[in-house]
């Protein structure tokens, strides 16, 4: 075998009946190496690397073991994965929908969380304000503040360290108290006919002027 080297630069191999070879020298690897400003079309591009220093587009799909960015990726259709997306970054967007769960080690943060289901929590729920028009279900509900709420409220027991003020009927078969109970207080028979001017059998109040409790009959 010989190797003759044309007035081109390339070192070609002749062999007696086979096709002939060629093989570029090292230093006309830049003069001979095929580049293109243009675009590349075919039905597979196969490469060890495929660099751009503009936008690679495909019409079709885009497959690959990992797909490594230090930019966006961005799509306007859907993201799909048949297993675990991971972002060591946030995550945004206008809606982030499942049908499974959405877990979090950390908080959640938003300006309102939204469910036809229930909010189940192990720890804390904190806010400025926890709005339900259903049910609110938990071993305990804390508050440093004031639990309001419009409809009824109903449990085994009320129990608080501080007072149960009600501007309305505290009704129940029987009301315990292991210190004391405190009447409302009238100075008279006109003032207390002013503040109750409808009595009903069974009411009582103190009157201050006789130093004596009274009981309305009906």
């Amino acid at each position: 075998m010989a190797f003759i080297k044309g007035s081109d630069g390339i070192a070609r191999s002749l062999k007696e009946n086979k096709d002939v070879t060629y093989r570029y020298a090292d230093i006309d690897v830049a003069t001979f190496l095929p580049t293109n400003t243009a675009n590349i079309g075919g039905a597979n591009i196969n490469s060890g690397n495929l660099i751009a220093t503009g936008q690679v587009v495909s019409t079709g799909n885009v497959s690959g073991g990992n797909i490594t960015t230090a930019g966006a990726v961005e799509a306007t259709g859907l993201i799909t994965s048949g297993t675990t997306i991971t972002a060591t970054g946030n995550v945004v967007g206008g809606n982030i929908t499942t049908v499974g769960v959405v877990e979090a080690t950390g908080n959640v943060i938003g300006g309102n969380i939204i469910t036809a289901a229930d909010v189940v929590a192990v720890g804390n729920v904190a806010g400025g304000n926890i709005n339900a028009i259903g049910n609110v279900i938990g071993g305990n509900i804390i508050t440093g503040a004031q639990a309001v709420a419009t409809g009824n409220i109903s449990g085994g027991n009320l129990l608080t360290g501080g007072l149960v003020s009600a501007t309305g009927n505290v009704s129940g078969a029987t009301v315990i108290a292991t210190n004391s109970v405190k009447m409302a207080a009238y100075a008279d028979d006109a003032a207390r006919n002013t503040g109750i001017p409808s009595p009903v059998a069974g009411q009582m109040v103190f009157k201050t002027d006789i130093a004596k409790l009274q009981f309305y009959n009906g």
